[in-house]
């Protein structure tokens, strides 16, 4: 039926609830699985009257940062896709 599922995640722990269903369910169906983590634009911070909100960044911090942050989040969907898959127990 499914040949490929997209498995989205944030790295959050109900992210990883979503994943290990997603790899569970592509393992029972051998479909593919391909994790998909979305990185959100940078945005500068705001400047009003000479008052900064919010962390103070850069560009090239911030995108060091997403891209660890996906790096780690995607590694949960690797490892469990690497898991052995558990053999249905036998009918008696």
């Amino acid at each position: 039926m499914f040949k490929h599922i997209l498995i989205p995640t944030d790295g959050s722990k109900l992210a990883a609830k979503g994943v290990k269903t997603g790899v569970k369910l592509a393992k029972a169906l051998r479909a593919r699985i391909t994790g998909v983590h979305v990185i959100p634009p940078y945005v500068p911070p705001v400047y009003e009257e000479g008052v900064t909100y919010g962390p103070v960044i850069t560009s090239k911090q911030y995108k060091e940062k997403a891209e660890k942050d996906a790096r780690t989040a995607l590694a949960v969907v690797e490892r469990e896709a690497e898991r052995p898959r558990c053999a249905a127990p036998p009918r008696s």
